[in-house]
């Protein structure tokens, strides 16, 4: 049974355009996705962004369909961009995004309206998923040239990487933000003291030992000299343990330095976003002289070169 021509024959270009248009919305959104008390109006900015990213995502729909694109103006508020969609399932996966964004949160708690932008941009990732496998479907019936079906697949490929970037910044673990921002303010603290005193803060035990909360040092003050001249006061694991194996620490012997945060909870999210901070030295452990490394995640920070292996 051979299936119907699709009314309109999308060129390659216009695929291509509308792909470009939904990722420039993604990447927006993923800038402004994450809240933190310094930038309370980021999640309401990106829910604002992500209803126009609702009506790409309709167009984009209509794309894959073989219809012509909406002359109006794509607004989630106008149901009727969903009736001559085809797919049901489609339809469906884009009507629960609309229906999230319809929801009364222009005068909800941040907090509130950075949970409900995380189930939309999930949301979204569905519906992305969904226009792929209903693409390859197409397909199969001949609506599709093989060489517009591969590039159908390619912009979904990418905006669904995309989505899926914007999704786990949005999800980021709690402290995730607050211990970057400390770190930034440490190193630029070590960095102005070595630029002054000509040496990084030497630490407990003539460098051989960490200092922290804990370990070394004093308390408000765990790594000497820096406060107050570099800095009003000394950043501190947000968790606000007493435990030492739940603090920053710190060990230089005046030519490098180690600055690492221990056992927290955002771990693995970390190395993985941003490998260069994974301490091989905790994290990768080896039983016995034969057994492969088993790779756990302990800590992770920033170091100079000469203090990677400590």
């Amino acid at each position: 049974m051979s299936a119907t021509a699709p009314a309109f024959e999308v060129p390659l270009p216009h695929l291509r355009s509308a792909a470009d248009q939904i990722l420039s919305r993604l990447t927006i959104v993923t800038h402004l996705a994450v809240w933190n008390a310094d930038y309370p109006s980021r999640p309401a900015d990106a829910l604002e962004i992500t209803r126009r990213l609702v009506g790409d995502l309709v167009d984009f729909a209509r794309l894959v369909e073989g219809l012509a694109p909406n002359v109006q103006d794509s607004s989630v508020t106008n149901d009727i961009n969903f009736l001559d969609l085809r797919d049901t399932q489609t339809k469906t996966a884009l009507s629960s995004i609309a229906g999230l964004i319809r929801k009364p949160w222009a005068n909800w708690p941040p907090e509130q309206q950075a949970r409900l932008a995380e189930q939309v941009l999930n949301a979204c990732i569905h519906a992305v998923e969904m226009l792929r496998v209903r693409s390859i479907a197409s397909a199969d019936i001949a609506t599709f040239s093989k060489r517009r079906l591969a590039t159908v697949l390619f912009v979904l490929a990418a905006i669904f990487a995309c989505g899926w970037q914007a999704y786990t910044t949005l999800t980021a673990p709690r402290y995730y933000a607050q211990r970057m921002k400390d770190f930034e303010v440490i190193r630029a603290a070590l960095d102005q003291y070595r630029t002054v005193r000509g040496a990084y803060p030497v630490s407990s035990g003539n460098g051989e030992r960490w200092n922290g909360i804990g370990w070394g040092g004093a308390r408000e003050a765990w790594i000497s000299g820096l406060v107050p001249d570099f800095v009003p006061s000394l950043p501190r694991d947000p968790r606000m343990s007493e435990n030492p194996f739940e603090q920053y620490v710190y060990r230089s012997d005046g030519n490098d330095y180690k600055l690492l945060v221990l056992v927290a909870d955002d771990c693995k999210y970390v190395v993985r976003k941003h490998p260069d901070m994974d301490d091989d030295v905790r994290n990768l452990s080896k039983f016995g002289t034969t057994s492969k490394p088993i790779r756990d995640c302990r800590a992770y920070g920033h170091w100079t070169p000469g203090a990677m292996s400590w």
